[in-house]
């Protein structure tokens, strides 16, 4: 069963907690996953980049996960820089156990407390239409249905980690080569300073790896994918 509330809450402060709380109440069953769209709305004008007003949102949710024993998951957004990841206080990172960044056609795993990070995961959108609107028209939503493909995976990859990527590609025959071989293969586009080139390398080759696009065979050398 789903249920949409549609009200604004404002989790920071104890009444807008106790309506919450008086509205969850009507429903037959506890629920087992809450979702708050979007964090922003849910502080109701707080700061977000203020450590304090991001703690009292951390506490809200963690009443909630005690009150209920539900998973409660927070839309949010990044800002504009997305490496950066989401926007305002470090407060919010530090409290959560999972952080998943969902853009460009992939779901990626930038945070798990006490688990190893999971292999970034692609997806695409299948229109389907829901409706007729007054003129007749068909209105349209859609659904996610899971890309494995390599293509679908190649899809999002852009900057170094596209351009490390072809490198690998260019090997005749597919060919194993080991990380030093590799990585002089992109000279040509990576960083002259050897620190951060290697940084940007390993980096680019850690995502594709994530991926699934690239495996690290047991003699340490590294292969493209074929399936």
């Amino acid at each position: 069963p789903l249920f949409v509330i549609g009200a604004d809450y404002n989790l920071r402060d104890p009444a807008g907690r106790k309506a919450l709380g008086a509205d969850m109440a009507q429903l037959p069953d506890k629920p087992v996953l809450i979702v708050v769209d979007t964090l922003a709305r849910a502080m109701k004008g707080g700061d977000e980049n203020s450590a304090q007003d991001m703690g009292a949102l951390n506490d809200a949710v963690s009443a909630l996960i005690a009150a209920t024993g539900a998973c409660v998951l927070l839309v949010h957004h990044s800002g504009k820089n997305k490496a950066s990841g989401a926007r305002g206080s470090s407060a919010l990172l530090g409290a959560i156990d999972t952080e998943l960044q969902v853009d460009d056609r992939q779901i990626v795993s930038r945070k798990q407390r006490d688990v190893e990070l999971g292999p970034d995961l692609g997806f695409r959108l299948v229109p389907v239409a829901v409706g007729i609107d007054d003129d007749g028209d068909e209105v349209l939503s859609c659904y996610v249905e899971a890309a494995t493909t390599m293509s679908d995976r190649t899809s999002g990859l852009r900057g170094n980690g596209r351009l490390v990527w072809d490198a690998l590609c260019e090997v005749e025959d597919n060919k194993p080569l080991d990380s030093q071989a590799w990585q002089m293969r992109c000279l040509e586009f990576l960083p002259e300073k050897e620190t951060a080139r290697r940084k940007a390398f390993y980096k680019a080759k850690a995502a594709l790896i994530r991926r699934g696009l690239v495996e690290q065979l047991p003699d340490g050398n590294y292969q493209r994918r074929l399936e």
